[in-house]
């Protein structure tokens, strides 16, 4: 009888029967699209006459979304952010001083509109942070020093920074450390020193 069904059945139709029969069986329901519901046209963030990559992306709660990335600039990458707010992209700004190593940006936010993004710097110039707040971004602010890896950020729901990566010690045996940041606006951000 399984084998009479299977063949009775176009193979799209059984796929579907199947997805359908799973959902059920978990439990789960799709959701109607709400009435109207659709993408805005794209909005290009970057400089159209430059490539970029490594884009990185975060809000928090009901927050305003963030987008950071890095951007060829002729020589080497650079950083640059953007923030969207009232229903339009805000115009970007560039964060980093000098070269950055291709694909470390990383990026985190608050529920009070808060945000930081980090990127390892060229050179021994190690882990690099800006942090936005009153509307402006710092000035680039070190983290950690030469031949950081795997760095990652997180900020709470009040603003507070984690960032998190990992360095050799005296010996060489790489260690994970963290360090928060002490304020959470962009002109008074401190770090704390780093534990571990």
């Amino acid at each position: 009888m399984p084998n009479r069904l299977l063949r009775a059945f176009p193979s799209a139709l059984l796929v579907a029967a199947l997805c359908a029969l799973t959902a059920g069986a978990l439990g789960m329901a799709a959701a109607p699209a709400a009435a109207g519901e659709q993408w805005q046209d794209p909005a290009t963030l970057s400089d159209g006459t430059r490539s970029a990559l490594g884009v990185a992306v975060a809000d928090a709660a009901q927050a305003a979304p963030f987008a950071a990335w890095q951007e060829w600039d002729g020589t080497g990458f650079s950083i640059h952010a953007a923030r969207f707010a009232n229903g339009a992209w805000s115009a970007p700004t560039r964060l980093s001083r000098g070269p950055v190593q291709g694909g470390t940006v990383r990026m985190a936010a608050s529920a009070a509109g808060e945000a930081i993004v980090i990127w390892r710097a060229n050179g021994d110039q190690g882990v690099k942070a800006s942090v936005y707040g009153n509307g402006a971004w710092s000035d680039p602010l070190g983290i950690a020093g030469a031949d950081t890896r795997s760095a990652r950020v997180t900020m709470e729901l009040d603003g507070t920074a984690t960032v998190v990566w990992t360095e050799p010690d005296d010996a060489g045996t790489r260690r994970v450390r963290a360090v928060r940041l002490a304020g959470q606006q962009a002109d008074e951000a401190r770090w704390i020193s780093p534990a571990g």
